[in-house]
Order: structure tokens, then C-alpha cells, then sequence
């Protein structure tokens, strides 16, 4: 990053955004500083700068994870206890407001750090309630064996007022005794997938995904979902 800055490839504004990041993770960031450009039949592309916004957007989108929407105590240091609390932890950007001034949001940079502290809350919340309902985001097939209850397979209670009356008669809206308290163990797993191929296949996600719902089906497991993400 340092080299690209002294060899004016890069502006002042893209190296202060790429030196706030951790060190493994400026050699992706800069990659996001250009574009390929094909032109003219030549055999080698030219490299365009692009907008330090450009960087700043990516950041957001792939690196930061807003710690409010956090599922665990960011005050627990025993939670992992290698990473200690997040309270005084120096890589969220609220532990230093003056050299995060491009984010107002409270945010980890460390999304490995971030996904560990969520695994270790499951499994001891888990532990602790094992009368949980362990449920997944994703619509699939129940897996034979398996615990956890797909999206298709449950009605999430919803707690805010209805909008109108019609809408309060939705089972969203109802409790009864058949309700209970649940944890969601599992993410969509298309999403798991997708982001691994792009981790082994070095792309990059463009800031944007959806999800395009089939036809209904009289099965909700046998509905076809198609997940998509904008490469860069």
C-alpha cells in the first residue's frame, strides 16, 4: 500500500481509508482503488483509478459490521477470551472516533473476530437454554437428525403495531401456546457458499445481493430460491 502511494497510484484519500484497516485486509482494499479498462484491441489493460467514494463504499459493505445489530455482549471478555471485550477493543471505530471520522456508526473491522464471538454466543446461550428453538434463516428441507428448524418451518412473531387491521390478523402478529423462544444457529447456507467461492476464487462482491423467489409450490421446502451476487 505504501509502494502504490510513493508511486502516485493512488490518491491521499484512498491511502488514509486503506491505513486505518488491518494489515491483511489492505492488500483486497487496494485492489478495489482501480478498474480494468480493455481498449483498442490491446494486449494488456489499462489500470484506472477510481474515486476514493468507490473504496469508501466497498469498506462499508465488506468490511464493517455495525456492532449495535451485534447478537452477543460486546462488554463479555470471556466470550472469546482471546479477543477480549470489544468495549476497549482498538480495531472497532468507535474506539477512536478522531481516525474513523468517514463512519458515525459504532463498527467492527474485524469480520473473523466478529464471526467467532457469534459462534462462541450461540453455542453458550445454547448451552445454557437447551430448550431453545434453534432455527435458520434459509428455506429448505429439514435435514434428517438435524435440530434446526428452516425458514419455511416456523412464523416468526412479529413485536411492532400492525400497520392496519388486516395486516394484525396475520399468525405474525398472534401468540399462542404454541409459541417459543428461539436462536437462529444457521445462516443461509447459499450465502455461506457463494462467499466462499468468492474467497477461493479471489472476487469481490460489489456491495449488492438478492434474493429471486420462484413460483409457490404446495411444499414451501420445494420452492425454488435463486441468490445473487453483483461481482466486481
Amino acid at each position: 500500500m505504501v509502494g502504490a502511494f510513493y508511486a502516485e497510484e493512488i490518491g491521499v484519500g484512498h491511502a488514509l481509508l486503506l491505513a486505518k484497516l488491518q494489515p491483511d485486509q489492505q492488500e483486497k482494499a487496494l485492489a478495489q482503488c482501480f478498474r480494468e479498462e480493455w481498449a483498442g484491441g490491446g494486449k494488456n489493460a489499462t489500470q484506472i483509478m477510481l474515486p476514493v467514494r468507490h473504496l469508501k463504499q466497498w469498506i462499508e459493505h465488506q468490511l464493517l459490521l455495525i456492532l449495535k445489530l451485534a447478537p452477543f455482549d460486546k462488554r463479555d471478555a470471556q466470550l472469546v477470551p482471546s479477543a477480549g471485550s470489544c468495549v476497549n477493543c482498538p480495531k472497532r471505530t468507535g474506539h477512536d472516533k478522531l481516525l474513523f471520522t468517514e463512519w458515525r456508526e459504532d463498527a467492527c473491522t474485524d469480520p473473523t473476530c466478529y464471526a467467532a464471538k457469534v459462534e462462541a454466543h450461540i453455542a453458550k446461550t445454547v448451552a445454557s437454554k437447551p430448550e431453545l428453538i434453534q432455527i435458520s434463516r434459509g428455506y429448505s428441507r429439514r435435514e434428517e437428525g438435524s435440530t434446526v428448524l428452516p425458514r419455511n418451518r416456523y412464523t416468526e412473531i412479529r413485536t411492532e403495531k400492525p400497520a392496519s387491521k388486516d395486516e394484525g390478523k396475520g399468525p405474525e402478529f398472534k401468540v399462542c401456546k404454541f409459541t417459543r423462544e428461539a436462536i437462529i444457529t444457521r445462516v443461509n447456507e447459499a450465502h455461506d457458499a457463494i462467499r466462499k467461492w468468492m474467497a477461493a476464487n479471489r472476487r469481490e462482491s460489489a456491495g449488492h445481493s438478492w434474493e429471486i423467489y420462484g413460483d409457490p409450490t404446495s411444499d414451501p421446502a420445494d420452492t425454488e430460491t435463486t441468490v445473487v451476487y453483483l461481482l466486481t
